[in-house]
């Protein structure tokens, strides 16, 4: 059997990700019929259309229970599933949480489809200045409009790796190699 396309869209944030997903589901009997391509969907009645459900950690610390995780583990086992059993060559997950996975959660999806599937990582990056200012942005407008810059700004720099891309990307690349990374920037 040859193995087919998983493509696996780590983000990131603010780079257009849930315009790209909403492009993708909208656009999806087109993708299927002229491209062999689907956007898996999940048909959790917590998630929408969204592929977040991949994620391990997309959910607050305080919700990352063994419950979720074991909610996660059967739809990556679905996700799997439905590959296996399709006609289409190439899938497409995506969630702009992927980077906050740890090493074993990307290894163990690795682990999952390498057997049935190429996967390649997409990834789009954005200027840190840019990615700063307009995460600040929506903060204000979705949040708490009195929000300072810096306490956004702090908050950014003790998660230890949203603006450090070297560091959010290595643990992919130690599970995926560097040459299935495909690293795009975001256009201003």
């Amino acid at each position: 059997m040859d193995k087919k396309n998983l493509y696996i869209h780590i983000g990131t944030g603010k780079t257009g990700t849930t315009s790209m997903q909403n492009y993708v589901a909208h656009n999806l009997e087109t993708l299927n019929k002229k491209h062999n391509f689907h956007y898996y969907i999940t048909n959790s009645s917590e998630i929408s259309y969204t592929s977040h459900s991949y994620c391990k950690n997309f959910r607050n610390a305080e919700r990352q229970n063994a419950e979720w995780i074991k909610t996660v583990n059967h739809n990556l086992i679905e996700l799997k599933n439905n590959i296996k059993s399709s006609e289409l060559n190439s899938f497409f997950i995506s969630s702009e949480f992927f980077p906050g996975e740890k090493y074993n959660e990307i290894k163990h999806i690795y682990d999952l489809f390498s057997d049935i599937c190429n996967i390649k990582i997409i990834v789009y990056l954005r200027r840190q200045d840019e990615f700063i200012w307009s995460w600040y942005s929506q903060v204000v407008k979705t949040i708490n409009i009195y929000q300072e810059m810096q306490g956004c700004i702090n908050a950014l720099v003790k998660s230890g790796y949203i603006l450090d891309y070297e560091k959010m990307l290595e643990p992919w690349e130690n599970v995926f190699g560097t040459e299935n990374i495909l690293v795009n920037v975001f256009p201003p």
